[in-house]
């Protein structure tokens, strides 16, 4: 890597943490004296060490790495970084004999940005200006979306809450139960599944309140009622869709009563997340039904699937460790 100095065309960025991995020293040693005079730099001299500054001493705003070191490659070690820390900058340098490698990383959507070596400290210093920029500009649209979507969930919550009070609360109780089968399941990018079970029942407020309270009492309904009920999923979903980022949320809503053996078929359309979202509603409604059922009793809903009911792999597979409240 060619070593120039960056000076009065230097670009102009904020300061931004970033860390450099190389196991060529006198490479190290270039990019600290002059990407580490524009940002705070940490260097690892291997991909294993890059992984354990991250651990350490992370998170970083970027990271720039080699392509060939022994042990771990770049792309290998980009590829574990985009899975440890997504939203980070990730710059790869390599020699054109690692071009087909490289290609396929940035392919695969873990890299940002490629260049070819030798580089100078100019150029990765304005690939990672622009990097860092768009990186600010995707983060700010984020917040305007959150912003939108957050205020978006709160209005529907909110006219369920003043339309329907019984609804409201349950809407409440089927956040927990999915609460909990995420915390089984061990998923931690949780939000979708949430908000699923939160405008579950947000169809509702176009039915006739008649036939809603007729439900609630287990009032035995005709046909035709059953229908009409059933549509509020259907409901609820075209307006879910109406709220940018929501799409899978309301293919949750709409596919909640979609029993196990018509769904698994249609996983590869709809996708393992809304499939296992769907079920999940389906399982914290059979909970909050036994529940009310039983009030205080101790019901295990593997009872359920010793009545014929199916349910996602997933989900059969910790139903013995979900109670109803």
């Amino acid at each position: 890597m060619s070593t120039e100095t960056a000076s009065s065309n230097q670009p102009t960025v904020r300061r931004a943490r970033v860390l450099c991995v190389d196991d060529e020293s006198n490479v190290l040693e270039g990019l600290r004296r002059h990407v580490g005079r524009v940002h705070e730099l940490t260097l690892a001299g291997s991909g294993e060490e890059g992984l354990e500054k991250l651990r350490t001493v992370g998170p970083f705003d970027a990271i720039v790495s080699d392509m060939r070191m022994p042990g771990m490659d770049g792309a290998a070690f980009l590829s574990r970084v985009f899975e440890l820390q997504p939203d980070s900058v990730r710059i790869l340098l390599t020699g054109q004999a690692d071009m087909k490698s490289a290609a396929a990383a940035i392919n695969s959507g873990k890299i940002h940005r490629l260049l070819t070596k030798p580089s100078s400290a100019q150029t990765v210093l304005e690939a990672l200006a622009a990097c860092l920029d768009e990186q600010r500009m995707r983060r700010v649209e984020q917040e305007l979306l959150e912003r939108t979507l957050k205020g978006s969930i709160l209005l529907l919550s909110e006219i369920t809450s003043l339309m329907m009070p019984a609804t409201f609360g349950r809407t409440s109780r089927l956040r927990s139960h999915v609460f909990l089968m995420c915390d089984l399941l061990e998923i931690r990018d949780r939000w979708e599944f949430e908000i699923a079970a939160l405008l579950s029942q947000i169809g509702c407020v176009a039915l006739p309140q008649d036939l809603l309270a007729r439900a609630e009492c287990g009032v035995e309904l005709g046909e035709k009622e059953l229908q009409q009920l059933r549509a509020h999923t259907e409901i609820g979903g075209r307006w879910i869709r109406t709220i940018p980022r929501l799409e899978r949320v309301a293919a949750m809503v709409e596919h909640q009563d979609v029993e196990w053996a018509a769904l698994a078929p249609r996983a590869d359309e709809l996708g393992d997340t809304v499939v296992l979202g769907a079920q999940m509603l389906q399982v914290a409604r059979a909970m909050d039904a036994l529940a009310l059922s039983a009030p205080g009793a101790s019901i295990s809903l593997a009872s359920l699937l010793q009545r014929g009911r199916q349910f996602h792999p997933r989900l059969s597979a910790i139903l013995e460790r979900l109670q109803p409240c």
